[in-house]
């Protein structure tokens, strides 16, 4: 509110929690025509994770 985010500190961590599982299929599963498309998923995937932290206090 008043510009700043709302949250609830269960939901972002549901929201982490995900992030995590993504990663660890795509870890297992996931198929890449370069090492760089990979990296650039578990890039992404950390981005989304510190936007979700810094909702967290």
């Amino acid at each position: 509110m008043a510009g700043g985010h709302v949250a609830r500190q269960e939901d972002v961590r549901w929201c982490l929690a995900w992030l995590d599982r993504l990663a660890e299929v795509v870890r297992e599963f996931g198929r890449f025509d370069t090492e760089e498309q990979y990296g650039d998923h578990l890039d992404l995937y950390e981005r989304a994770r510190k936007v979700y932290r810094s909702r967290l206090p």
